[in-house]
């Protein structure tokens, strides 16, 4: 009975824990999750956001003219929570003029039963870690 209650009372103080650590969310004109860049093609934009990812430790899933798919191994929490065993990040592309808007959701995944749960991207987790990296390194104009 002792071992029971040490598991449990481990496994709340490691859950607790992990969601303590949350970055300031992404501030966008909108408030929803996207970026927009000016004077820039669509390809440059996605160059860029393929470079961030990739450094940041995200793989690349998919990938057209429109849309990006990164996927990486889920947090614990969410595993032992949701049964996540992965988070996707999908950012899709829409040219207007001379800018580039970046619409961006999140969900996690389970490889296993091929169901997912849509996220808030802004929610101070990966994805968010991963658009602010993209909006603070990038040397580009936004609007």
């Amino acid at each position: 009975m002792k071992v029971v209650k040490i598991l449990l009372i481990t496994m709340i103080i490691y859950v607790l824990a992990s969601c303590a650590t949350t970055p300031t969310p992404l501030s966008t004109p909108t408030g929803k999750p996207e970026l927009i860049f000016n004077d820039i093609d669509k390809k440059q934009v996605m160059n860029l956001i393929i470079k961030e990812a990739l450094e940041s430790g995200w793989g690349l899933k998919s990938s057209s003219d429109f849309n990006l798919t990164f996927s990486k191994t889920a947090p614990d929490a969410a595993f032992i929570i949701l049964g996540a065993t992965e988070i996707h990040a999908k950012f899709d592309f829409v040219e207007l003029g001379n800018e580039v808007k970046v619409f961006i959701s999140a969900f996690y995944y389970n490889s296993k039963s091929g169901q997912s749960i849509h996220v808030n991207p802004q929610g101070g987790g990966e994805t968010d870690k991963l658009l602010i990296r993209i909006q603070n390194t990038s040397k580009l104009e936004k609007k």
